[in-house]
């Protein structure tokens, strides 16, 4: 296989690791009984991709920082149908990428061992503060070994590499077509008022803790914030200071509207008790609501743009995959 500019997509394949990390940190906190979204009581069987299962714990572990950021702007029912939502889409995403890996392995290419190491490398310094000792330990606690972590980052590896040969490279965006579509689109570009939220998140029987650490969050700066969250909250994803990314204001969930709504930036809510538990929630920044100007949203658009195409061949690569496997969904099981 020839590799599409591999020694320059290094940096981007080991920018994509989220996913591989988000899994094993995942396993790691269910073992330790640290985070907040529920993962399954009893793993089943949703899928199969040409007799390969696809569990229920598989979409758990794919779904966690979506889980998260649903848990700040809904809470029950509507949270329920949106957890759904994002399992139904994991599902179908957990398909393509058994079906891309698959077609990866039968061709016969092969993944140079620095990416691999890479990525690994990542994951210690996600989860585990560089060490690698440290993450063989934490992936034993949770059932997996260092061959594990591997596969995992080899599987995700292959799935990009090929996958950018197949689409991303495929497509070229003119500046003709970015500003067509910037003059008869332009009412869309239109933002709405937005913040990006860190969160402190602490389980129901910690009331008390909740009552003694309030007088530190309420005017706590970034910098403490995140050291509270790293030491107190019990939250899975502690290591980015508990920032979930932006959001739209009028997405949030009400119990963290009612407590932000016109408040500046840098302002602490909190405690702010739920049925899952007491939050601080504290606005990291904001964005008011603006049409920007054509030169501000030429990158953006060339992006979406681009986007869009390579969802189109995406799915038409993947839809021939799909053509000749043999897969079965059992969403009675979910």
């Amino acid at each position: 296989m020839r590799y599409p500019s591999l020694s320059a997509c290094v940096t981007e394949l080991v920018a994509g690791f989220c996913a591989v990390t988000s899994a094993l940190w995942g396993i790691v906190s269910e073992a330790q009984g640290e985070s907040p979204v529920k993962p399954p009581t009893k793993y089943a069987v949703v899928a199969t991709v040409n007799g390969q299962p696809i569990t229920t714990l598989d979409v758990f572990l794919d779904t966690i920082p979506e889980r998260e950021r649903l848990a700040a702007m809904y809470s029950g029912d509507e949270l329920d149908k949106k957890t759904l939502e994002i399992e139904i889409e994991s599902i179908n995403r957990l398909i393509d990428s058994k079906l891309v890996f698959d077609r990866f392995k039968k061709r016969g290419y092969k993944i140079p061992r620095e990416i691999v190491e890479r990525f690994i490398d990542k994951i210690a310094a996600n989860v585990a503060g560089g060490d690698r000792k440290t993450l063989q330990e934490k992936a034993r606690k949770a059932g997996m070994t260092m061959d594990d972590v591997r596969m995992k980052a080899l599987e995700r590896a292959a799935v990009m590499i090929l996958l950018d040969a197949r689409c991303d490279k495929a497509v070229n965006i003119t500046p003709k077509q970015v500003w067509e579509y910037y003059r008869d689109h332009k009412g869309a570009f239109a933002k709405p008022a937005s913040v990006s939220l860190q969160i402190l998140y602490l389980k129901p029987y910690h009331e008390k803790l909740a009552e003694k650490l309030a007088p530190m969050l309420i005017t706590a700066d970034e910098k403490a914030f995140s050291k509270l969250v790293l030491l107190r909250s019990d939250s899975s994803r502690v290591t980015n200071g508990g920032k979930i990314g932006w959001i739209n204001e009028a997405d949030l969930r009400s119990e963290f509207a009612a407590e932000l709504k016109g408040k500046p930036k840098g302002t602490v809510a909190g405690p702010i008790k739920t049925k899952e538990g007491v939050y601080f929630v504290r606005i990291f920044d904001k964005k008011e609501p603006e049409t920007p100007p054509f030169e501000k949203l030429r990158k953006d658009i060339r992006r979406m743009l681009k986007k869009a195409e390579v969802k189109k061949k995406y799915d038409e690569y993947v839809g021939k995959l799909r053509k000749n496997a043999v897969i079965r969904i059992f969403l009675e099981q979910k």
